[in-house]
């Protein structure tokens, strides 16, 4: 999603979980209905969170960060949206017209502006992330080689 030439918009309706998350904070921005939740519980598992889970430091802070990673917690969409991991709650009858605002506002712009910026922000992102990934992926195979994920997963 990072990759994606263009913006791209989640719209979530229900619970975000490990994977799942890690594809809405791949994207460029976020809404999600008062009924939605997040949560990240690879730890409870055996197994740490990863890949795009290197995303969420700069979403929403360390500390944030860590007590979401570190004890799986599961925040409400309200929750999110203070802590920075969604831009946008609404009404799941209004989550369509929520998120839809955002298309509104960016259609309009000039093509190869909007192809420029994302091109930009992706390159700010990358000054540390790239190799946060990489550093995740690495401790992701070494987790498997201790009988803790299959014993967890039981």
């Amino acid at each position: 999603m990072r990759d994606r030439p263009v913006p791209v918009i989640a719209k979530k309706d229900g619970p975000c979980l490990g994977g799942a998350l890690e594809l809405a904070v791949s994207c460029d921005m976020r809404g999600a209905s008062e009924r939605s939740t997040f949560a990240m519980p690879e730890v409870q598992a055996g197994i740490p969170s990863v890949i795009e889970a290197a995303l969420l430091p700069r979403l929403m802070g360390w500390g944030r960060a860590s007590e979401l990673l570190y004890t799986g917690r599961t925040p409400t969409a309200e929750e999110a949206l203070d802590s920075g991991i969604i831009e946008k709650v609404a009404s799941p009858a209004n989550l369509d017209h929520a998120v839809a605002a955002w298309t509104d506002a960016i259609l309009p712009a000039g093509p190869k502006a909007i192809r420029t910026q994302k091109r930009l922000m992706r390159r700010w992102e990358q000054v540390m992330v790239d190799e946060a990934i990489e550093v995740g992926v690495a401790s992701f195979r070494e987790a498997y080689s201790s009988n803790e994920p299959r014993f967890r997963l039981q």
